[in-house]
C-alpha cells in the first residue's frame, strides 16, 4: 500500500500533538514552527516605514529584535519601533555622502551605533540622555566604504572594508583603527593594484575567522590570530579561498555580498551571476593558483566561456570538487546587493534583485520557493529578524517594507517565473554584428536568429547572413561605458561550409545540455556540442593551403583552417539532420521532448520533420500545410507541438492518433548526400498507383527552371491526383492505404499513417519513449495498441 506523502501541514499537526503530550519541548517546537515552509509561503507585507528622503541602503535589527535601524542617501539614521511603525529616534549621521551601512552594537542598551558611507568614513554615534546624539570619526577609507561587521557578542569590536582594498579593525574602547591589510590580487589578476572590497562577514561560530570579497572572483578567508599586534606589519595572506570552479580566472566577475550561517557555511553572491553556498571544506586552500599550473587542452568551461583551467591542490577532497550549492533566478547587476540566511537554523537563503523582487530559496537543495514583489525598482537589502520569521527589505525606493507570515493563502511561484525582466523599458544597444575578414564585402551581418543558453544565461548566440553561429557572453559588456563588446567568444560552423559565401542561417536553439542547434538556409541542420567551437578567431592569420576545395557536391566552399590545438571532437563535426527543405522563408528549428531527445523543423514542402537527436535518424514526416511550414513550437512540459506557416491557421499536434505512422517507402531518396530535398511532383498521388513515384530533386539550381518544370509536370499528372480541388497540398506522403488514414477531410492532412512494414522495431521504441515521457498523459489511448503521433481532422485539433 502506497503511503501519501506527508505535507508541511501534516508535519505541523504532528509537532503540535507532540508538544501537547510532552514529546517536544517548547523551544524545539518554536524552532520547527519558525522553519516551516508554510510560513515562508504565507509571507506578506506587514507594513511600510516611510520617513527617509532617499534610497534606503541599509536595514538591521538589534539583538532583541524590537528595534530596526536604517540608513539612507539622505545621510540620516533612523531607529524604528517596527511593530508600531513609529520613529524612536532620527539623527544626522555626520557623513557627507550616502550612508551604506548602520548597525547597533550588542549589549549597549541600543545606544552605540556604527556607520559607514560613500564618503569612505566609518563613524560612531553614541546616544546620550534625552535623545541627544554625539558622533565621531573612527576611520577613513580612500573611496567608498560599503560594509562593516561586528564581532559576535562583542560591544566593542568592528571590522570595516572599502574600495581601497583596506581592511581595518576598530576597538571602540580606545577609538583606535588598526589597518590589518590591503587585499592584493592573485598573480592572474596582477593588472589590479588592489582588490576593491564590497563585503565583509564574520563567522559566528568562530569569530576569529572573517571573509572579505569584492572586485575579483574569490571570497578570501582570514584568521585574525595570524596578525602580529605588536609589529607594524600586515598578515595579508588568506588562510583559504572560495570560488566556483567555472569562475576561476574569469576577469569579469565580482562579489557583492557575503554571509556566514550558524554552521560556518559561506554564502557568496556574485555580480551578474548566481549565489553559491560553500561548506567549510570546499576551500581552494591558501594558494589557489600553484606556482606551476597544470596545462590542459580544455578550458574547463561551458560553451564559450574563456575561463582559465582550474588547478586544484593535490590534497583537495571530493566535496570541494563537487562544487557549491547554487541559487538561481534573481539578477544582481545594477547595485552592490547583500545576501542573507533566513530561518532559525538558516534553512533558507534570501536576496533582492534588480527586478524589484525578493527571492527565497531552500538552502539544502537550492529550490526557489518564493518570489515576492517588493519594489518598483531594485531591492538591495534583505534583513531577517534575529528570532522570528520576519523580514525587512529596502532598495531604491525611500521606504522600508516589513514581511510577516500573515497571508491567509499560501503563495505559489509566478507561472512566468522564467520570463522575469527588469521592466525598465531601456533598450541597450550591445553591438552590431560584423563580418569576419573573409566576408569583408558585407558591411554588417544581417541577423535572423538569436537564442540564449538555458544552462548559462550569460551566453547567447546570434546568426544570419553568413555561415557562422556566433556565441557571446553578456558579462563582457561594460554597462557603465559607451562601448560595445563586439567580439564573440566562440564561432560554430561545419567544416565544409566555412568560406561558402552563399549559405546563411535561419534558426538557432539551445538544448538543456548547452548543445547548439543550427538550421542553414537551403542546407541541413547541424547539432554542435559545446566543445566543437572554432574559438574566438575562426580565420587564423596564416590559413593552411590545401589541394582540395573541401566541399560537397557543387559547393565552392573554401578549405577550413583549424587552430593547431583543436581537439578531435571538434574535428569530428556536428550531428547532421537531413531531408527537409529550407529555402523560401526564414524558418526556426527546435528541440522536442522532456530532455531534448528530438529535433523538429518545418519545410518548404509543407511538412514537419522529426529526427532523433542522438543519431540524426529521421523518424517522422507529417503533412502540416499546403505551403511552407515556418514555425514549430514544442509545449514546455508535454508531448504537444504547435505549427504555423504560410496558411493563416495554427495546428496543434498531440499523440492521440489510433494508428502509428511510419515513413514513406521511398523516403531513402530524400537522404541522398548533397542538397537533395523531399519534394514530389504534382499534387496528391493516385492511390491506385503502387509503382515508383517520380520526384523532383532540387540541388541548388535555378529556382525559375524548377518552377517551370514543376508546373508542366503538374499539368501532365493532374488527372492522377486525388480529389477534385486544385488547391490541394502540393506534396504529401506516398504509398498510403485508404483504410489506414485518419479522418476523411481532404482540406488538411495532419498525419497519415503509411503502409510500410516495420522491420527493425525502431518506431515502436519511439512510441514507447513518447508514452514514458508523457508520464501517463495518454489516458484515452490503449497502450497495447500502435498509435500515430498526430491527427488529420481540423475539428480534432482543439
Amino acid at each position: 500500500m502506497r503511503k501519501r506523502a506527508r505535507t508541511s501541514l501534516d508535519t505541523a499537526v504532528v509537532d503540535i500533538w507532540k508538544r501537547e503530550v510532552g514529546d517536544l519541548s517548547t523551544r524545539n517546537f518554536a524552532h520547527r514552527l519558525a522553519a516551516s515552509e508554510d510560513l515562508v509561503l504565507r509571507l506578506d507585507i506587514f507594513g511600510k516605514l516611510d520617513k527617509h528622503r532617499g534610497c534606503v541602503n541599509t536595514v538591521n535589527f538589534n539583538a532583541d529584535g524590537d528595534i530596526l535601524i536604517s540608513g539612507s542617501d539622505d545621510r540620516r539614521v533612523i531607529l524604528w519601533d517596527w511593530e508600531g511603525g513609529n520613529v524612536r529616534l532620527s539623527f544626522h549621521s555626520g557623513h557627507h555622502n550616502n550612508v551604506f551601512q548602520a548597525k547597533i552594537m550588542p549589549y549597549t542598551e541600543d545606544r552605540s551605533i556604527v556607520t559607514c558611507a560613500a564618503d569612505g568614513q566609518v563613524r560612531h554615534a553614541q546616544i546620550l540622555e534625552r535623545g541627544k546624539v554625539e558622533t565621531r570619526l573612527l576611520a577613513k577609507h580612500h573611496g567608498r566604504a560599503h560594509k562593516l561587521a561586528i564581532e559576535p557578542g562583542s560591544p566593542h569590536i568592528v571590522y570595516t572594508c572599502g574600495e581601497d582594498g583596506l581592511v581595518q579593525h576598530i576597538d571602540l574602547r580606545t577609538g583606535v583603527a588598526t589597518e590589518l591589510f590591503t587585499c592584493q590580487p592573485i598573480r592572474e589578476r596582477s593588472f589590479l593594484s588592489v582588490v576593491q572590497l564590497n563585503a565583509i562577514a564574520i563567522n559566528p561560530r568562530n569569530p576569529n575567522l572573517f571573509s572579505v570579497a569584492g572586485a575579483d572572483e574569490f571570497a578570501r578567508l582570514y584568521d585574525i590570530r595570524k596578525y602580529k599586534w605588536n609589529e607594524s606589519t600586515d598578515f595579508g595572506q588568506p588562510v583559504d579561498f572560495f570560488c566556483p570552479t567555472h569562475l576561476r580566472g574569469d576577469k569579469r566577475v565580482g562579489i557583492t555580498g557575503l554571509a556566514f550561517s550558524d554552521q560556518s557555511e559561506l554564502l557568496v553572491s556574485y555580480a551578474d551571476e548566481f549565489i553559491y553556498l560553500f561548506s567549510k571544506d570546499m576551500g581552494l586552500g591558501p594558494h589557489p593558483v600553484p606556482p606551476s599550473p597544470v596545462s590542459s587542452g580544455s578550458d574547463g568551461t561551458e560553451m564559450g566561456n574563456d575561463h582559465q583551467t582550474s588547478s586544484f591542490p593535490a590534497d583537495m577532497d571530493a566535496d570541494a570538487l563537487a562544487g557549491p550549492q547554487v541559487f538561481k533566478g534573481h539578477r544582481n547587476c545594477e547595485t552592490v546587493k547583500g545576501v542573507n540566511f533566513f530561518g532559525p537554523k538558516c534553512e533558507y537563503v534570501v536576496s533582492g534583485s534588480d527586478c524589484g523582487r525578493i527571492f527565497i530559496w531552500k538552502k539544502k537543495d537550492g529550490e526557489l520557493i518564493r518570489v515576492m514583489e517588493a519594489d518598483k525598482d531594485v531591492v538591495n537589502c534583505i534583513e531577517p529578524h534575529p528570532h522570528t520569521m520576519v523580514l525587512a527589505s529596502s532598495g531604491i525606493e525611500s521606504d522600508i517594507k516589513l514581511w510577516t507570515p500573515k497571508a491567509l493563502e499560501r503563495a505559489t511561484l509566478p507561472t512566468n517565473i522564467e520570463k522575469i525582466d527588469l521592466r525598465t523599458g531601456v533598450a541597450t544597444e550591445l553591438f552590431t554584428c560584423q563580418p569576419i575578414r573573409e566576408r569583408s564585402f558585407l558591411s554588417v551581418v544581417q541577423l535572423n536568429a538569436i537564442a540564449i543558453n538555458p544552462r548559462n544565461p550569460n551566453l547567447f548566440s546570434v546568426a544570419g547572413a553568413d555561415e557562422f553561429a556566433r556565441l557571446y557572453d553578456i558579462r563582457k559588456y561594460k554597462w557603465n561605458e559607451s562601448t560595445d563588446f563586439g567580439q564573440p567568444v566562440d564561432f560554430f560552423c561545419p567544416t565544409h561550409l566555412r568560406g561558402d559565401k552563399r549559405v546563411g542561417i535561419t534558426g538557432l536553439a539551445f538544448s538543456d545540455q548547452s548543445e547548439l542547434l543550427v538550421s542553414y538556409a537551403d542546407e541541413f541542420i547541424y547539432l554542435f556540442s559545446k566543445d566543437m567551437g572554432l574559438g574566438p578567431h575562426p580565420v587564423p592569420p596564416s590559413p593552411v593551403s590545401s589541394g582540395s576545395d573541401g566541399t560537397e557536391m557543387g559547393n565552392d566552399h573554401q578549405t577550413s583552417s583549424f587552430p593547431a590545438d583543436m581537439d578531435a571532437d571538434a574535428l569530428a563535426g556536428p550531428q547532421v539532420f537531413k531531408g527537409h527543405r529550407n529555402c523560401e522563408t526564414v524558418k526556426g528549428v527546435n528541440f522536442f521532448g522532456p530532455k531534448c531527445e528530438y529535433v523538429v523543423s518545418g519545410s518548404d514542402c509543407g511538412r514537419i520533420f522529426i529526427w532523433k537527436k542522438k543519431d540524426g535518424e529521421l523518424i517522422r514526416v507529417m503533412e502540416a500545410d499546403k505551403d511552407v511550414v515556418n514555425c514549430i513550437e514544442p509545449h514546455p512540459h508535454t508531448m504537444v507541438l504547435a505549427s504555423s506557416g504560410i496558411e493563416s491557421d495554427i495546428k496543434l499536434w498531440t499523440p492521440k492518433a489510433l494508428e502509428r505512422a511510419t515513413l514513406p517507402t521511398n523516403i531513402e531518396k530524400v537522404l541522398i548526400p548533397g542538397r537533395i530535398h523531399f519534394f514530389p511532383i504534382g499534387g496528391y498521388e493516385d492511390d491506385s498507383d503502387d509503382d515508383d513515384e517520380e520526384y523532383f530533386y532540387y540541388d541548388g539550381g535555378d529556382s525559375e527552371d524548377f518552377s517551370d518544370d514543376y508546373e508542366e509536370e503538374e499539368e501532365e499528372d493532374d488527372e492522377d491526383s486525388v480529389g477534385d480541388n486544385d488547391d490541394d497540398v502540393d506534396c504529401e506522403s506516398v504509398d498510403v492505404e485508404d483504410d489506414n488514414s485518419v479522418g476523411d477531410s481532404d482540406d488538411v492532412v495532419g498525419c497519415e499513417s503509411v503502409d510500410v512494414e516495420d522491420e527493425d522495431g525502431e518506431d515502436e521504441e519511439f512510441y514507447d519513449s513518447i508514452i514514458d515521457d508523457c508520464d501517463g498523459s495518454f489516458d484515452t489511448i490503449n497502450e497495447d495498441e500502435d498509435d500515430e503521433f498526430g491527427d488529420s481532422d481540423d475539428d480534432d485539433w482543439l
